[in-house]
């Protein structure tokens, strides 16, 4: 049987696992994009290691972005949520995700015409749509949408969702009205 006062550090345990995971990645990338760098030279191959560099600068810059936004989400107020304009938040986020997508993934946003507001905490939005573009970015290529719009949930009131597709894999995320 669990320990009653470990329960409510489960959550926290399996955000730290996933933090961990994400910045393994990104240095296991700069490190063997390093290591093959030293062979190169050992080779003296060199005019292949412009790749093997922009690889590891990529892995680089994703690990910086995923640091600030952990730091960013340390210094927030709980349950922050709010009215928020979506389009407009996803808008904010575009030139990041597109830096961490990087060349290799094809980012497209269909955003509706018409404002949608939402109630949510715009910080944990920006925290989950950053995880799942940093998801995807480790792909070797491929393409990601992000979509809003009006959905229909079987929740009584008005809802919006924000749909970010990764080549097959769909995640929706639904929105009450303020």
């Amino acid at each position: 049987m669990d320990d009653p006062s470990d329960i409510k550090f489960r959550p926290l345990g399996h955000l730290a696992g996933g933090i961990a995971h994400d910045l393994n990645n990104a240095l296991q990338t700069i490190v063997g994009a390093l290591t093959t760098i030293e062979k190169l030279i050992e080779m003296d191959h060199l005019e292949k290691a412009p790749r093997f560099i922009a690889a590891a600068l990529r892995s680089a810059h994703r690990a910086g972005e995923l640091s600030r936004h952990l730091q960013h989400l340390a210094r927030r107020k709980p349950d922050g949520a709010t009215a928020v304009e979506l389009n407009s938040l996803v808008r904010s986020l575009e030139d990041l995700l597109r830096r961490i997508c990087g060349e290799q993934i094809t980012l497209q946003l269909e955003l509706t015409q018409e404002p949608l507001q939402v109630h949510c905490d715009p910080g944990e939005l920006e925290s989950a749509l950053l995880n799942l573009v940093i998801n995807a970015a480790e792909a070797d290529s491929g393409a990601l949408t992000i979509r809003t719009g009006d959905a229909q949930v079987d929740v009584a009131g008005p809802r919006y969702a924000a749909q970010v597709r990764i080549e097959g894999t769909t995640v929706t995320i639904h929105f009450p009205a303020p």
